[in-house]
């Protein structure tokens, strides 16, 4: 079924939380600390959202096997957000990124994707842009928990949701301070 503009998804529905860790050594092994600026303080501000539209089932293990690699040469992103004096650093704890394991309620079309009708390579019309369709599929970070240092911050968060149909959707948050441009 096909959305019409102003109609909501179902929220899916979250079955579990895997926390999955970085493998080790990572690319920044032997350091404690990631310094990430003098002062400006604007890139950790935000937190950016995308999904991405996978056709086919994932299998919720091999997904963080992965991220598990990717996380060794990222480590950035499990760690934490901490102002020392003006600056502020992450610090390369090698924490856990949560995965969120979820299915969808009902089938049905996502809203328009980045690619349709604009003749960016079919590859692309498989990312869903930000619009008030993506946030079921989210587990949004939250950038003034993370300036705090709250224990739970996370710089970056997942969500695998069965659609029902063959497809999955991988729904990615990020703070900023990970990169404008995320991993997308």
């Amino acid at each position: 079924m096909e959305l019409a503009s102003t109609e909501k998804p179902p929220t899916p529905i979250r079955h579990e939380t895997i926390f999955v860790q970085p493998e080790t050594p990572t690319a920044l092994h032997g350091r404690e600390t990631f310094k990430i600026s003098d002062g400006n303080n604007m890139t950790i501000r935000f937190g950016l959202s995308s999904l991405h539209v996978v056709g086919g089932t994932l299998d919720p293990a091999r997904f963080c096997s992965a991220l598990s690699r990717t996380l060794q040469w990222f480590p950035t992103a499990a760690g934490r957000l901490k102002r020392v004096g003006d600056d502020w650093q992450i610090d390369l704890i090698n924490d856990a990124v949560p995965v969120h394991l979820a299915s969808s309620p009902s089938r049905h079309v996502l809203p328009h994707t980045s690619a349709e009708g604009d003749g960016d390579p079919p590859a692309a019309a498989h990312v869903v842009q930000p619009s008030s369709h993506v946030a079921p599929y989210l587990a949004r970070v939250d950038p003034v928990a993370a300036r705090k240092g709250e224990p739970n911050a996370h710089l970056c968060t997942f969500v695998l949701t069965d659609m029902g149909d063959g497809r999955t959707v991988i729904g990615l948050s990020w703070n900023q301070v990970l990169g404008a441009s995320g991993w997308h």
